[in-house]
């Protein structure tokens, strides 16, 4: 890292763009170093970019405006010098509502596909899946679901549920859909080949998640380069089980192929592994067309 005593306030003001824009980009996470001001500020300027200056802003703590952390230096003309430290107020840890916009999936949804709301009626094994999502979030599973099934199964609630459980138990989780997953690690590949840190750092952020789930993997045929890429990150999470503070590494995976068709025979003979994995088939039909219609008024409700 930088010495930010000895930069010009120029650089300064570059670094604080390559912050924000970093946190931004990673759902709002950064890394804390020795500065605090750019995440303070973060939730103001990204606002102002997108929809112009705000009228007022709702910090959930005022006393870090939602950065988490305070620095213990007195002088705010120089907020880079001193030592940062978890807010007294908030205790450095993130609300629920946080958490749920950094999950990459709108609260309603997880609400709406909670395990309280999974009909096992609606599946030839409705019931036999709810013991196993029960028994995953028990620990009583290895740490990798594969569920696998045609469109329209109910792969995607099912996982949701499960991570929206985990979520409420204290883990941090993390939803992707795989082609938008290797678009964005594709995307940051390319416009910052003068910043290589970059990339790593976005790839060390979701080998990294305790839970998370890749959606409609093998739904698209991937590039060479796509194809490496989300080895890397599962062959990381194959190799390490947890985090250097023993939080388990728990990843969920749909897909509407079968494992032979994925494209990358490495990829599925982990996928195969019994003792790191379970593969659960989903039959049936499509659940679809029997949901019952969200009137889209229903999403206005609480605004004012």
């Amino acid at each position: 890292m930088d010495d930010l005593r000895t930069l010009t306030d120029g650089e300064k003001a570059q670094r604080e763009a390559r912050l924000l824009e970093r946190a931004a980009a990673m759902g709002g996470l950064l890394r804390v170093g020795q500065v605090i001001t750019p995440m303070r500020n973060g939730k103001a300027m990204i606002l102002t970019e997108i929809d112009g200056p705000p009228e007022e802003i709702v910090y959930a703590c005022e006393s870090c405006h939602d950065a988490r952390w305070v620095n213990t230096h007195p002088d705010p003309e120089k907020p880079w010098v001193g030592k940062p430290i978890p807010c007294p107020d908030c205790g450095g840890s993130p609300t629920r509502d946080q958490i749920l916009r950094r999950c990459g999936v709108p609260a309603q949804v997880l609400e709406q596909c909670s395990l309280g709301a999974f009909d096992p009626s609606k599946q030839p094994d409705g019931n036999e899946l709810l013991r196993v999502a029960r028994d995953f979030i028990a620990g009583r599973l290895p740490a990798w679901l594969v569920l696998l099934g045609s469109v329209g199964r109910g792969k995607t609630m099912l996982a949701l549920a499960i991570m929206g459980t985990l979520l409420d138990r204290g883990l941090t989780v993390r939803f992707e859909r795989t082609v938008d997953l290797l678009s964005s690690l594709r995307e940051t590949f390319n416009h910052h080949k003068d910043e290589p840190g970059r990339f790593s750092e976005t790839m060390d952020f979701y080998k990294s998640r305790p839970v998370l789930v890749l959606d409609d993997m093998g739904a698209n045929r991937p590039t060479e380069w796509a194809s490496e890429t989300l080895y890397d990150l599962l062959d990381y999470r194959y190799l390490n089980r947890c985090l250097s503070d023993g939080t388990p590494l728990l990843t969920i995976i749909t897909a509407n192929a079968r494992l032979e068709d994925f494209g990358d025979d490495r990829i599925a003979s982990r996928l195969r592994d019994r003792r790191l994995c379970s593969v659960i088939t989903l039959h049936g039909v499509d659940i679809r067309p029997t949901l019952p219609p969200q009137p889209w008024g229903a999403s206005l409700e609480g605004r004012a």
